[in-house]
């Protein structure tokens, strides 16, 4: 029987001014001597004003900007930390600048701290490391959860709204991967329940506030940030992602890997994702598709710029992304059903 093993944050901090609490939180975690990790356009809008306090209360601080998403540009930053000797390393922006600071900690063994200056996935609070290898397929390093999260409604309600979106979209998603958790679950794979319960309880929250989450004001930005921490939580219990990805997620990385025109976020593929894997569910797909509009998140293949036969392709290869049980089963879906599939729920337009 498996042994399950935690590892949570010790302080969550969601309100307007946050980062003023930055200091206190290193304080706690007892670091002086820290390194931020983010991008020049949010070093220029908060990351100037954080180092400016953190000098103030005396703590040392360094700043490097992460270039792209490779394993190079991650162990690149990972030495610079190591070198610097930084009692912790601070994820200031979004997915990228969090997850070289998250695999950071990881290499150097140091205290993480998360500050999101966007919602566009659920990965804010999660222990994993989201990389690409060469062919496109994903890679997923089971890295460490954040020491911290420190969430600004401040600095988070000016991202673009699109990015938010595509959070809910995110998040959305646990819709279809708890139903193929619990699947896994009942042929006998070790899944944590609680785990599997905190991510249901995540997508409920945006099905029940969406209508004070779509004007991404400041309670609709902390509603989505609740639920996005719940998530990098039920990741942690559970030691994988397994609760949070399913069939929905098979789809978006298979379509990554078709697709040469699209220019849509990571998120927005989930959603339609969502929207293609509802009836395989018996779930309605007209609900998922009428919350996602709500929030002005794409629904079609037209709408993330991937045409028809990329879905359709997307739809048969989803199933060799990943060894794990999903309602697409180890055989998945032949041409002929993924295209009434991608039919029936209005992601392609109907054949005439």
């Amino acid at each position: 029987m498996r042994t399950w093993r935690w590892s949570l944050p010790i302080k969550v901090i969601i309100g307007e001014n946050a980062l003023k609490e930055v200091p206190s939180v290193l304080a706690l975690l007892g670091a002086k001597n820290i390194l931020v990790v983010t991008d020049e356009i949010v070093f220029e809008i908060v990351g100037k004003h954080l180092i400016e306090d953190l000098t103030r209360q005396r703590i040392k601080s360094h700043t490097v900007f992460v270039r792209n998403s490779s394993v190079q540009e991650y162990e690149r930053i990972a030495a610079k930390a190591l070198d610097l000797n930084v009692e912790a390393t601070i994820g200031l922006g979004g997915g990228r600048s969090i997850d070289a600071a998250k695999y950071a900690s990881y290499k150097t063994g140091k205290k993480f701290v998360s500050i999101p200056t966007s919602i566009s996935h659920d990965g804010v609070a999660s222990p994993t490391v989201s990389l690409k290898k060469p062919d496109k397929y994903p890679l997923s390093i089971m890295a460490k959860a954040p020491d911290a999260v420190i969430v600004d409604l401040n600095v988070v309600i000016k991202a673009p709204k699109r990015l938010l979106a595509s959070g809910f979209a995110d998040i959305l998603g646990k819709i279809i991967s708890t139903k193929d958790a619990m699947l896994a679950y009942n042929l006998g794979e070790e899944v944590s329940l609680t785990a599997i319960k905190l991510a249901e309880t995540a997508a409920n929250l945006l099905v029940e506030h969406v209508s004070e989450i779509s004007g991404f004001g400041k309670k609709g930005v902390e509603i989505l940030a609740e639920a996005a921490i719940m998530c990098g939580m039920a990741t942690s219990i559970n030691g994988n992602t397994q609760p949070v990805s399913g069939s929905e997620h098979l789809f978006s990385h298979a379509l990554d890997i078709v697709s040469v025109g699209k220019k849509s976020l990571h998120g927005e593929q989930v959603g339609i994702g969502t929207i293609l894997m509802a009836p395989l569910h018996r779930v309605s797909w007209r609900m998922i598709r009428r919350l996602l509009k709500k929030v002005n998140a794409p629904v079609t293949a037209e709408d993330i710029g991937a045409t028809e036969e990329e879905v359709i392709k997307a739809l048969t290869l989803a199933h060799k992304i990943r060894k794990r049980i999903t309602i697409l089963g180890s055989t998945g879906l032949t041409r002929e059903a993924a295209e009434r599939l991608a039919m029936l729920t209005k992601v392609i337009k109907p054949s005439k």
